[in-house]
């Protein structure tokens, strides 16, 4: 029975530390975030192999294409795997 007294009290000693933890974590996280803002002034830079594939002609492919099959053609040419999302923005560009 004396084993049991002091579960409550180790749970409590783990959720304190995991806590800590936590709270140290998501402060360099904001630290590292803050800093990068300073070094580059808020602007991200793309990767020049995606950049080239969303740039390429044709890399939005025929009129009303799947967006995977789209994807597909500068991954083979170019080598590089553009996101779903950056296609998507590139083929509504292009409809406008």
């Amino acid at each position: 029975m004396q084993d049991q007294q002091w579960v409550p009290a180790l749970s409590k000693l783990f959720l304190t530390i995991a806590a800590a933890f936590a709270e140290a974590e998501r402060d360099r996280i904001r630290e590292r975030v803050a800093q990068v803002k300073r070094d580059k002034e808020g602007a991200l830079e793309g990767i020049p192999e995606q950049q080239a594939a969303i740039a390429a002609p044709g890399s939005c492919g025929p009129a009303g294409a799947p967006l995977r099959t789209i994807q597909a053609a500068p991954e083979a040419e170019l080598g590089a795997r553009v996101s779903l999302d950056a296609l998507a923005r590139v083929v509504r560009e292009a409809a406008a």
